[in-house]
């Protein structure tokens, strides 16, 4: 499968067990975690400037030609809506593992086509990695950790997607959405909970209630 199909991802492999799909999955976000890590302690510790180059998200998609496609009419969910080459960028696979599993297991069972994992370009932002990672740096070094280290675009972090306002743009060689959210929204999420509750995504249950602000 042609990488541009896809967009800027690297090292793409194609899997036609969801179960295997998925240790790759987890695979590629552990090497992008520690990779950052490494590269934030050999900064803080030698001034050494970090090379995050294939410290990216997981990515996964799938393709399913027109002549091929069949959608389940029966299920609202684990089902491509159309025929054409989806993807996605996925997040802590320790958190979300029994989903993932289940999603890909659905998917690939409904089109009978594999998947394709790859690593996303662009390194995982900081912030998401390490927790308060600037805690305990001078002001000076505080600045310099946001020059060599990527930080949240906050203006690609919407819910276009979900909103259903999301604009595709088939010149850009993008596929069209897998998912609602992709992961640096997912992550974005995760650190809003922590910011909210004072308590660590791990141990939250699966389902989170939220109140209207106003109201609460």
């Amino acid at each position: 499968m042609d990488l541009p199909v896809h967009g800027r991802v690297s090292d793409l492999q194609s899997f036609t067990d969801p179960a295997r799909a998925l240790d790759r999955i987890t695979e590629i976000y552990e090497a992008s975690v520690a990779k950052i890590c490494g590269a934030l302690d050999d900064f803080v510790r030698n001034g050494r400037k970090p090379d995050l180059r294939g410290a990216g998200y997981p990515y996964v998609g799938i393709t399913v030609d027109a002549e091929a496609f069949d959608a389940p009419i029966s299920r609202a969910y684990g089902t491509l809506p159309a025929s054409g080459t989806f993807g996605t960028t996925l997040t802590r696979p320790d958190l979300f593992a029994s989903y993932y599993l289940d999603q890909l297991a659905l998917i690939m069972n409904s089109h009978a086509q594999p998947v394709v994992v790859g690593v996303a370009d662009g390194p995982i932002p900081l912030p998401f990695v390490v927790e308060a990672a600037e805690m305990g740096l001078d002001a000076a070094l505080s600045d310099e950790l946001r020059r060599h280290f990527p930080v949240p675009n906050i203006a690609c972090i919407d819910d276009s997607i979900a909103n259903g306002t999301y604009v595709e743009d088939a010149g850009a060689g993008r596929p069209r959405p897998l998912a609602l959210f992709e992961a640096e929204r997912a992550d974005y999420s995760l650190v809003r909970l922590t910011h909210y509750t004072g308590t660590s995504p791990d141990f939250f249950q699966r389902f989170v209630l939220f109140t209207n602000y106003q109201r609460y």
